[in-house]
């Protein structure tokens, strides 16, 4: 947990170490919630479902006001999925980049 909360510090994502797909819904969502507390020093947050742009389910941690909030609820999606979606595109951008100049380790 400590790994994870550094990456997330540095402004990196972060996730369960390894194999994710080994991990249930529940206990991702669980380690996510764990995670939440030495995070924010809090123990009032709520699980919401946050699907990804393209559709895929997912859920995230928020303010525990943010779950009786639909607008801000809506927000909060938003905000993500143009996160989501940027990142994508700027992956998308450095992987052709990559590609391009014969430095691609996909091939």
């Amino acid at each position: 947990m400590h790994e994870t909360a550094h990456l997330i510090a540095e402004g990196h994502q972060a996730g369960l170490i390894g194999d994710a797909s080994r991990f249930t819904d529940e206990v991702r969502r669980e380690y996510a919630t764990v995670l939440a507390i030495p995070l924010t020093s809090r123990m009032d947050h709520r699980l919401v479902e946050m699907p990804a742009p393209d559709g895929r389910p997912g859920f995230a941690i928020v303010e525990a006001s943010a779950t009786n909030d639909p607008a801000k609820l809506q927000e909060l999606r938003e905000k993500h999925r143009r996160f989501v979606t940027e990142q994508q595109a700027l992956y998308n951008e450095l992987d052709g980049i990559a590609r391009a100049s014969g430095l691609s380790t996909d091939d």
